[in-house]
């Protein structure tokens, strides 16, 4: 166990975590000044498994680059990049708002989904994508920037209304250093672009991937789903979608056609831009007085919708145990062995309050497998080992990961007739908040399904 939390990193005081991925931990930080300045920021420190790893620190320090480089209303900006004690960490904006998953998570599958309002945020956010996309370097030439995880998760709605896009940590550009990653697939498998399983990308893909976030929001449902994964590719693949007029009665006609434009199976079939994706929207906006939305209109909705008192989780908050507050820098000097990793890899769930030392993974397991598998001791060990090689090339973030494993053995359970253990299990892959709205989508169904609570 570390002898205490951390209470800094850098200048910059902790408040709150945020989350962890399998790149870098997040964090709420605070800069303090004279006169009562405060100012609050998210910085996203590398996380501590990959510190040795000079193609992981190298994908950390480009997305640090690309992103100081857009300067747009709808993306969020990153400050400042440093180093705490060898620590590299980038600070960004705070955005006072939950991701696009959690929205469509409150709505649920039955709740009112407002047409207008949504296609004006997807709008805003296509501008964002444009910016990016027409980004020039100082030779003038374009950068060839494509984000490649356009997702509901990498969506934060501010309480004013705006949609910010965060986490180019994938990105592809012309002046990216890393070249180590030719030939592997890049982003979340339920937001890919058909072409991406060739490795052909171009900005046409963030068109695709916005699309995906278009339909699920206003349908509340993804355009593919199916219970087996290679049936969901076959079905993207020959262009098998559901018309969001056949899952929603009364869906507008004009949005269908936009939604359905963006999911061309063929690039040369979509909208060739995020400006002209942007255009349609806001035309569609303009097109009937019940559609017509502002920003204040979005903030008003999502004030109403995930009131600031059950945005944040109080057991989140981080409160230092030694009155000196040193920094994560500093914790992580003091050890220097071969658990340095093991020990900060790992932050504690929600609700917990101690960052704590774990064992390393056996026969090569992730950190991640241990935790589970020593968390769910009804989840059979064959089933679980399954479960992992799918999930370690998926692309889910820890939280998202852990959840999936509760589901699939809670889904067994049912099948199996041991409610009372399934309901445990869902639970547990509530408190491990997924972001993923495929996830999402499950925990809901399960949840219905076993009468648990909602999370």
């Amino acid at each position: 166990m570390l002898s205490e939390l951390p209470g800094r990193i850098g200048r910059y005081e902790i408040d709150r975590r945020i989350g962890a991925g399998g790149m870098a931990l997040t964090y709420r930080c605070r800069l303090e000044g004279l006169g009562g300045f405060s100012k609050k920021v998210v910085i996203k420190v590398l996380h501590p498994e990959h510190f040795g790893d000079e193609t992981y620190v190298q994908m950390f320090l480009d997305e640090a680059r690309l992103s100081a480089c857009l300067h747009h209303g709808n993306v969020a900006q990153v400050f400042e990049v440093g180093d705490d004690h060898g620590v590299p960490y980038m600070v960004m904006e705070f955005v006072n708002g939950p991701n696009l998953a959690s929205v469509s998570r409150r709505i649920g599958p039955f709740g009112e989904r407002p047409y207008g309002l949504i296609a004006h945020m997807m709008s805003a956010v296509a501008r964002g994508l444009g910016h990016a996309h027409n980004l020039k370097g100082d030779d003038g030439k374009l950068l060839g920037i494509v984000h490649r995880d356009v997702s509901l998760g990498n969506i934060v709605l501010s309480r004013a209304g705006v949609p910010k896009l965060i986490d180019f940590g994938i990105a592809k550009w012309n002046d990216k250093q890393n070249v180590t990653e030719v030939g592997l697939l890049k982003g979340k498998l339920h937001y890919m672009a058909p072409e991406q399983m060739s490795g052909e990308t171009d900005h046409r893909v963030d068109i695709y991937q916005l699309g995906v976030c278009l339909y699920w929001m206003s349908t509340g449902r993804p355009p593919y789903h199916h219970e087996d994964p290679a049936r969901v590719w076959k079905m993207r693949l020959a262009g098998e979608i559901t018309p969001p007029s056949d899952v929603v009665e009364g869906y507008p006609a004009a949005l269908e056609e936009i939604v359905l434009t963006a999911l061309a199976t063929r690039p040369e079939d979509r909208w060739q831009s995020a400006s002209e994706l942007a255009d349609m929207l806001e035309a569609f906006c303009f097109s009937h007085p019940v559609h017509a939305a502002t920003d204040d209109a979005v903030g008003q909705w999502v004030q109403e919708l995930v009131p600031p008192e059950e945005f944040e989780d109080p057991s989140s908050r981080i409160v230092g145990t030694n009155a000196s507050r040193r920094s994560l820098g500093e914790l992580v000097q003091e050890r220097t062995s071969e658990a340095i990793p093991a020990a900060i890899a790992n932050p504690p769930v929600e609700g917990g309050s101690e960052l704590t030392m774990r064992p390393g993974p056996p026969s090569g397991l992730p950190t991640w497998a241990v935790v589970a598998l020593t968390a769910a001791g009804t989840v059979g060990l064959a089933a679980l080992l399954a479960l992992f090689v799918v999930m370690a090339v998926s692309g889910q973030s820890t939280s998202d990961r852990a959840a999936s494993i509760y589901l699939e053995e809670a889904e067994r359970l049912v099948e199996a007739g041991q409610r009372d253990a399934a309901v445990e299990l869902v639970a547990r892959a509530a408190a491990a908040d997924p972001d993923d709205p495929d996830v999402v989508v499950e925990l809901l169904r399960l949840q219905r399904e076993l009468g648990a609570a909602a999370p």
